[in-house]
């Protein structure tokens, strides 16, 4: 066998990368992941595996079941249906389970019921695509993933907020959002890549504005905001394409489950993509099948995000900062301070016997 046969059995056609979609938390925000999926699915952009935290946890497991723009209509549908409270339960009953002392303002039923009739799949390694689900480990202290286990359990338990919902317990441990140290997976996408991969980086999550500190609790928000805003964004191998698909940080959508502004979020994500992609050189697909037929991507090792170096510098305020325990907006804290007040009032005229402790 001559030399140059040898060398050609020694070095294999080298395998095409693949295209791994990372999505972000940013709770209703997460209604912009839908119009980034469209549009790289547009351009034949097609995922093999996705990485997720928080709410692009259940965006990842609802499109891995059938990954088809029909499937992301579906997703846009339910976003609009959705209401400010349909996940976190009303008011009156966030109030009563601070009376009764628990330990989140939320059950955790409703979300857990969405979950299950959104991906009626029983674990994540029976999708049509690998799924790798973030979540923090509160026992040992870590962060960490998942690639397998019952769907409702590990994708609620990376949407676990603290305060808002329960911790959720896996494999014996509890585990919460992904959000409390990283607003984006990227060690989970970074521990997942190899050569010649692309990764689609969806970050809905928000900035808020600078402002000045004014208490102590702004000065804890701030260093809080700016640490999970920059541990946030990790380096990829250089044999890795990193493309960054970033929502407008400025754009204040109010109470973190505000829906309100789902149109506005698809809109805004369609076109956050769609620049990303020109500038990647990616023309739209021919597709002549019903699958979606994948483009290769101009060769580069990163391609910078469209206007984000504003939203990257330390521009944190713990006033524009979700709050992890209150409404955000002012009809959600009327709410709540209406449902106190007719409680208190309720236990002032009871006898003391009575009263709610």
């Amino acid at each position: 066998m001559d030399l140059a046969r040898l060398k050609r059995r020694a070095s294999p056609e080298p395998v095409p990368g693949r295209n791994i979609f990372v999505l972000s938390g940013g709770a209703s925000r997460g209604a912009a992941q839908v119009g980034m999926m469209r549009a790289l699915l547009r351009r034949g952009v097609v995922p093999d595996a996705f990485v997720a935290g928080s709410v692009g946890s259940l965006n990842a497991a609802f499109l891995a079941q059938d990954v088809t723009l029909e499937q992301v209509d579906r997703l846009e549908d339910i976003y609009r249906r959705l209401g400010s409270f349909d996940l976190i339960g009303p008011p009156h009953l966030m109030v009563m389970n601070v009376l009764r002392h628990r330990p989140s303002l939320a059950s955790g039923r409703r979300i857990r019921e969405f979950i299950a009739s959104c991906v009626p799949v029983e674990r994540i390694e029976d999708l049509t695509r690998p799924v790798r689900v973030a979540t923090f480990d509160v026992d040992d202290g870590r962060f960490t993933w998942h690639d397998a286990g019952n769907v409702v359990d590990v994708v609620a338990a990376s949407c676990a907020l603290p305060a808002i919902y329960p911790p959720v317990e896996l494999d014996g441990h509890l585990h919460v959002d992904y959000g409390v140290r990283f607003s984006v997976p990227t060690d989970a996408a970074v521990a997942m890549v190899r050569p010649g991969d692309v990764v689609w980086s969806m970050e809905v999550n928000r900035a808020p504005i600078p402002a000045r500190m004014r208490s102590p609790w702004d000065a804890l928000m701030i260093v809080a905001g700016s640490s999970i805003a920059h541990n946030s964004v990790l380096d990829f191998p250089a044999d890795v394409t990193l493309h960054r698909v970033v929502l407008d940080r400025d754009y204040d959508t109010g109470f973190p489950f505000n829906f309100g502004h789902t149109s506005e979020l698809v809109r805004m994500g369609e076109e956050a993509a769609e620049a990303v992609l020109d500038a990647a050189g990616l023309a739209v697909a021919t597709v002549s099948t019903p699958d979606l037929a994948e483009v290769a991507p101009t060769p580069t090792t990163l391609v910078p995000d469209v206007d984000v170096t504003r939203a990257d510098t330390l521009r944190l305020t713990a006033r524009r900062l979700p709050s992890l325990a209150a409404a955000a907006t002012t009809e959600a804290a009327r709410s709540v301070r209406s449902s106190v007040n007719r409680v208190v009032r309720g236990t002032r005229r009871r006898p003391a016997t009575e009263r709610v402790a």
